[in-house]
């Protein structure tokens, strides 16, 4: 049921992506005003600040990292755009995943070319930046990175500010001032400060796959929504990139391959590793930030009817968040004791563990947990929800909804093609049903997997030629996909009782999708349903990074021994697994077993057990590598584990992973 021959759906999105680098000239000038803009440190502040160097690769002089420069437009950048390459610059939601989509174009500014970028819905906007893919070996030697930037916002004055950030091994860090102080802050004050110049310290250790996310976030505008509350006005925003400049510690300017691509963190799927599949969510509770170990409040009314109607037995709690230390759990000031929630072994007055992705930008709480700490009635549970963590933290999207399988899938086959239409249109996405490839997988225990993008997240299919037209997985309807905006799953079973028969010849001769906004699919695939299992605590190996040509095998764990790994490594723990492959699969090499054995290849060669692979997450419990390699003792499996694939692959992060 596999073909070799599989798109990399990666690799399709990326060229969606591609697709909307859409160059395009507009004749708009701005006044550059002489006066440098104060930033938000001391050390941006002083006119005066120590450390300016001299730039031996342009002669000219390097400004102390952490100040904000009088801007000019500097020919010699690093990037400049005058070639028109784009790829290496795309939108991006790893600070905030519950973002709307940032749009990239090419543009002119000021008789230069610029890259220009908005949301899509008036939000904040953020841009990916493959820092690490354009310096190559290079970012090894880079120290300081200065962008030339503008924001444009109508109707005259603003304050408008954001951050730099940069992830390095898909954890966010901190830009610095040349101090050493953290401080990834910048601020432009429109009409007589802006443009300007951005200055930062590259934090250490950055690699050829990490990359920088540029923000905007604020304003300073405020507005009131149909409830007379105020919220910030971000719409109708814009900000312009410049010129992008990478220098080394003496002040060069270093060159980069403007070819590069940015492989945005929605290429390989949205990361629901370690959590449950989510049906019905509704967005509740308000965004709320604060230092560690202090609280504020996400769900301001637990009595609210839409949040009591949702928070029941089976329902989980999910928070979209960044965090220092990527920790978060909830807080339930009101209930009888004060009480943390998910706060795992990080403190002596709180319970349970939350679950959490591996990137740590999602978390999820259950119903149950939350009453084996304050009861089953949510009377007694006080008026509101908080947050908090042990670090710097924010929440940006709080949703309620019905816990179900965190699908993946085993012996898939791709079918049909791509599609999209606008809001309550169809268009086919497997245009024969009776096509062998599909009759044979589409039986009892599989699952469909639509790769998809939708204005709402939401996606469904419908049976045209049926007789009924019926509509599966809209949620209200004939029962609820698990889809969380970027893969949707359909089970056989779900779209067999809505025909009221497992006869696929009566389901009519073609398949299509449909939602309430314009919407586009991807792929198409149909395979065993499998299911991931949610996991509340797991234990990272270090590095956990490993790479390979096809057939290629690498150590991804090279002590099974170390007595951290050992001790999570029993029954009921999984192998988690962050990866790339350009053939998708990812399966496990034992080579110092009595017989070395690979575990989890599937039907892709000789071996045992199958993996659940999605193209980016692979998760391989700990009972089937027992039962292939014969014995649940990890002593005789060897002090190794090596990964390997059909092609070309890359591991980007290990954990063992069990429930607590």
């Amino acid at each position: 049921m596999k073909t070799q021959g599989q798109d990399c759906v990666r690799r399709r999105k990326l060229d969606l992506k591609a697709g909307k680098l859409i160059a395009c000239m507009t004749a708009c000038m701005m006044a550059v005003s002489t006066a440098a803009c104060t930033g938000t440190t001391p050390e941006e502040q002083s006119p005066d600040a120590p450390g300016t160097g001299t730039n031996a690769g342009q002669g000219t002089e390097v400004p102390v990292a952490g100040t904000v420069a009088e801007y000019s437009y500097d020919a010699g950048a690093s990037i400049t755009f005058g070639d028109e390459k784009t790829g290496f610059i795309a939108g991006d939601n790893t600070v905030n995943p519950a973002a709307k989509e940032t749009l990239i174009e090419l543009s002119e500014r000021d008789g230069h070319p610029a890259i220009r970028a908005v949301s899509s819905d008036g939000g904040k906007i953020y841009v990916g930046i493959a820092m690490g893919a354009l310096l190559g070996s290079e970012v090894e030697n880079a120290a300081v990175v200065e962008i030339g930037l503008e924001t444009e916002v109508p109707g005259g004055f603003a304050a408008t500010s954001g951050n730099l950030y940069a992830f390095v091994d898909g954890a966010q860090t901190r830009m610095q001032t040349e101090s050493g102080a953290t401080d990834s802050g910048w601020s432009v004050y429109l009409e007589d400060k802006n443009p300007k110049r951005i200055v930062k310290r590259i934090p250490s250790g950055m690699t050829e796959k990490d990359y920088l996310v540029l923000t905007l976030e604020n304003t300073g505008r405020m507005t009131k929504d149909e409830s007379g509350k105020e919220t910030e006005d971000l719409s109708e925003i814009a900000l312009y990139i410049h010129t992008i400049s990478f220098k080394d510690a003496d002040g060069n300017v270093l060159a980069v391959d403007t070819s590069a691509r940015f492989m945005t963190s929605a290429d390989g799927g949205s990361d629901r590793s370690n959590l449950f599949g989510l049906t019905g969510a509704t967005e509740v509770g308000t965004p709320a930030s604060n230092i560690a170990w202090k609280q504020s409040t996400i769900i301001p009314d637990l009595s609210d009817p839409t949040v009591a109607e949702l928070l029941v037995p089976g329902s989980v709690v999910e928070i979209s968040y960044r965090a220092e230390t990527g920790n978060l759990w909830v807080v339930l000031p009101g209930a009888a004791e004060w009480s943390r929630v998910g706060v795992g072994d990080l403190s002596d007055v709180g319970e349970e563990y939350s679950y959490m992705n591996a990137t740590r930008n999602t978390m999820q709480v259950t119903y149950e947990q939350i009453a084996a700490v304050c009861g089953d009635d949510i009377s007694g549970w006080g008026p509101r929800m908080e947050a908090e963590s042990d670090g710097e933290w924010e929440v940006f999207s709080v949703k309620i909804g019905t816990a179900a399988p965190n699908y993946g899938m085993k012996d898939f086959v791709v079918v049909g093609e791509g599609a999209s239409e606008m809001g309550w249109k169809q268009a086919d996405i497997i245009p024969d049903l009776s096509d062998p490839a599909v009759a044979e997988a589409l039986v009892p225990g599989s699952v469909i997997e639509l790769t998809y993008t939708s204005e709402t997240g939401e996606i469904w299919i419908v049976l045209p030629d049926d007789g009924n037209r019926t509509r599966i997985g809209a949620g209200d309807e004939n029962g609820a996909a698990v889809c969380d905006g970027n893969k949707c799953y359909i089970p056989f079973e779900m779209i067999a009782e809505a025909e009221g028969t497992e006869d696929i010849t009566a389901w009519g001769t073609r398949m299509q999708a449909e939602a309430s906004t314009a919407w586009e699919v991807f792929s198409v695939r149909i395979g065993t349903a499998a299911e991931y299992l949610p996991t509340n605590s797991q234990v990272v190996v270090t590095p956990g990074e490993a790479e390979g040509g096809a057939w290629e095998a690498a150590d991804i764990i090279a002590d099974l021994t170390q007595e951290e790994i050992a001790a999570a490594f029993v029954p009921g723990s999984v192998l988690n697994i962050r990866y790339r492959s350009d053939g998708d699969v990812l399966w496990i090499v034992f080579p110092e077993a009595e017989e070395p054995v690979a575990v989890g290849i599937g039907g892709w060669g000789d071996g045992g057990g199958e993996a659940i692979c999605n193209g980016y997450f692979c998760q391989i419990p700990f009972e089937t590598i027992a039962e292939v390699l014969g014995t649940e003792d990890v002593s005789a499996w060897g002090t190794k584990i090596q990964a390997q694939s059909n092609a070309e692959w890359e591991v980007t992060g290990v954990s063992i992973g069990t429930v607590k």
